[in-house]
């Protein structure tokens, strides 16, 4: 079901490149990663390209990360926390790398995902090993952040499906160096401006690590999130959109974020994710409704405390529930 309203605009991409990180690269293939690195800050929200080689998560930003095997099979080990080494960016960026490469494999037992894990696939509770598990192909494109206080992450991914590509939003939550949360949020033909060409045309946006200087608090981030989507129901909102921002929609729409949003439209049952270093944050949301609303995910760049870019992906159906408690 679509909404009823002429030039409506959920958000992807805003271009904004006004970064001084290099540019990620992305080879668009599956088949190896590229470079590794053990200490630093760790890798940028960009990573582009494959997912399935063996090589460490990277340090820097800029730079394509790899997937580690950062214990392989399931586990029901560990209670974790901010201080431990999973929840680090590199550490937290292990653990989607090698769900993704395990995912490509159809594979669980190459990812380290707690026996307990629960798994959802657009609000539906799923068995690890089953849905996207068994048709999902090689990763095209792959775009995270790393919040470190949730110990978790939040992908845009592009992949094939029985052959034919995907966009995933993918969140993952990481306990004791255990994945103990799997929320996949798939669109397909027909879903909101679907169009996985577009999302891959995408990948010289370049959202690396920020330099210090050039980030937001937390706080910021999720407040910016926050005013993005209250300025559907209320247009005294401000929403910090910076100069140039752009935003893309479900991979086939462009347009700058001010323009097409339409008015008295309910957004509930909001999540958010931030990640301070790169400069994003998410909003996992029903949108149009509290209790019948499309599942979405946004995403918001932010350089120098303005808004660069969003991402959105949507489900065209409404659901009830996002298969997750509201407030996380």
């Amino acid at each position: 079901m679509r909404f009823a309203v002429a030039g409506f605009s959920l958000l992807l991409s805003c271009s904004g490149n006004s970064s001084t990180e290099p540019a990620a690269s992305d080879s668009g293939g599956a088949t190896s990663a590229t470079t590794a690195a053990s200490s630093g800050a760790g890798g940028g929200a960009t990573s582009s390209g494959d997912a399935t080689s063996s090589g460490g998560a990277t340090s820097g930003a800029g730079t394509t990360t790899a997937s580690t095997t950062a214990g392989g099979g399931t586990t029901g080990e560990g209670a974790g926390g901010p201080d431990q080494p999973s929840c680090t960016r590199n550490g937290l960026a292990a653990a989607t790398q090698a769900y993704l490469a395990a995912l490509s494999t159809h594979d669980p037992a190459g990812a380290p995902i707690v026996s307990s894990a629960k798994y959802t696939e657009n609000t539906e509770e799923v068995q690890i090993g089953e849905g996207l598990w068994k048709t999902a192909g090689q990763v095209k494109l792959h775009r995270y952040l790393v919040d470190i206080e949730q110990c978790s992450t939040m992908s845009e991914v592009v992949l094939p499906e029985d052959g034919v590509d995907v966009i995933m939003g993918l969140r993952l939550k990481v306990e004791g160096g255990g994945i103990t949360e799997v929320e996949a949020i798939v669109t397909r033909d027909g879903d909101w401006l679907f169009d996985a060409q577009g999302y891959l045309d995408s990948k010289d946006q370049t959202w690396d690590v920020l330099p210090e200087g050039q980030r937001s608090t937390r706080e910021e981030l999720i407040a910016a999130a926050k005013a993005y989507f209250d300025v559907f129901k209320d247009k005294s909102v401000k929403p910090p959109f910076g100069e140039g921002c752009e935003r893309l929609e479900g991979g086939s729409a462009k347009a700058p974020c001010p323009v097409g949003i339409p008015d008295d439209v309910t957004i509930g049952n909001r999540r958010y994710l931030a990640d301070v270093e790169a400069g994003v944050s998410v909003g996992i949301v029903l949108f149009g409704g509290e209790s019948a609303g499309l599942l979405d995910a946004h995403f918001f760049r932010l350089i120098d405390g303005t808004i660069r870019n969003v991402h959105s992906m949507t489900v065209n159906s409404r659901f009830s529930t996002t298969g997750w408690p509201e407030a996380r």
